[in-house]
């Protein structure tokens, strides 16, 4: 199978593309692509419709793994963007394929805490409350804007909260 997201991110970013459709593809498939010939902003001008194929992950059973990947998409969005993002859903398509769920407690989810105050900023640990996966610090104020954390005061398996992570 072939990643359709690299081929687009690929294609996106080297000939102002744009995927007319999407599907997994195997070996014998073709990519149907129209280029534009004009420069164009493809994160302002495709926004909307790209958030079509965002999808949800398979379950991820790392949560390191998924956290990471979160982080290295944020990463990568600060570098292009000159900011954090304001939310997660700004990373998708375009900085992470899906959104990763994660099992933490019973579940495996992928929502959400935004801590959209500064009032953390003395101790970050206070905003764990464990009603979402993650928890992603939104407020431009706050000197924690753009981290993202685990949103879990248990210990994993090796003994360290996953707050910690």
């Amino acid at each position: 199978m072939i990643n359709l997201f690299l081929i687009y991110h690929f294609l996106s970013s080297s000939l102002n593309a744009q995927v007319v459709s999407t599907a997994s593809l195997s070996a014998n498939d073709t990519v149907q692509v129209q280029i534009s010939s004009d420069s164009v902003n493809i994160d302002d001008k495709e926004k909307e419709p790209l958030k079509e194929i965002v999808k949800i992950c398979e379950k991820e059973t790392d949560f390191k793994k998924a956290l990471i990947e979160l982080r290295l998409s944020i990463q990568e969005y600060l570098h292009k963007n000159y900011r954090p993002p304001k939310d997660l859903e700004e990373l998708f398509p375009l900085y992470s394929q899906c959104k990763p769920k994660i099992k933490l407690g019973k579940d495996f989810s992928y929502s959400v805490y935004y801590v959209r105050t500064s009032e953390y900023d003395r101790n970050y640990k206070q905003a764990v409350n464990g009603s979402s996966a993650y928890i992603y610090f939104s407020d431009p104020q706050s000197i924690y804007f753009g981290l993202i954390l685990l949103n879990s005061s248990e210990k994993s398996p090796e003994g360290i909260p996953y707050y910690l992570y």
